[in-house]
């Protein structure tokens, strides 16, 4: 919870003061994208892939332009968020084969919490799960004033944001948006 420049200050210190070139190289690896210009100084949201593969937010809403968007916003430590879960997949198979894609932004998350977290049955088959590497620097998540999670956001097929705050997965109301904008979409 504390600033980037402190992360870094510390770390510039800890290197000129250590012989410790195995550490180093540990604590270089583990948080690389802490000291990463290009990610922290980044207007939009800067994510990671499984397998390591950086991208931002707006390559994934290139990646599925013409389809809707359902984003959540969640932690491998938040129990709100892993409840949600099931209810999470039981949504993903009701609408597979439609226009409506699921991506899942771990966010205020620690990078080994998350990959444990998505290795599990419960995340086998979502593509688009990704680690959001600039959560103190973000202008986007700034924007979008991501406060608390778990949260949902609904982007429709040209990649304009409609919902800001889009019901649970676990929600009934949730099927008929969904229903609602699909038809609107066709």
């Amino acid at each position: 919870d504390y600033p980037i420049e402190s992360a870094q200050k510390y770390y510039n210190k800890f290197i000129k003061e250590s012989n410790d070139t195995v550490l180093i190289s540990n604590l270089s690896k583990k948080y690389h994208y802490l000291f990463n210009d290009t990610v922290n100084n980044s207007q939009d949201i800067e994510l990671m892939d499984r397998s390591g593969k950086k991208l931002s937010f707006e390559d994934i809403m290139k990646k599925h332009k013409g389809k809707m968007i359902y984003v959540d916003f969640w932690a491998s430590w938040c129990e709100p968020c892993l409840n949600e879960m099931p209810a999470s997949k039981r949504l993903r198979k009701e609408y597979a084969g439609k226009d409506i894609v699921f991506v899942y932004l771990a966010i205020k998350d620690k990078e080994s919490a998350w990959r444990k977290a998505v290795s599990t049955a419960e995340w086998k088959d979502v593509e688009d799960n990704y680690f959001i590497l600039n959560n103190k620097t973000s202008k986007g998540l700034e924007n979008l004033k991501v406060k608390s999670i778990p949260r949902y956001l609904i982007y429709d097929n040209n990649g304009k944001l409609i919902l800001k705050n889009a019901p649970r997965p676990s929600d009934k109301q949730i099927s008929y948006i969904l229903d609602k904008l699909l038809k609107r979409m066709n």
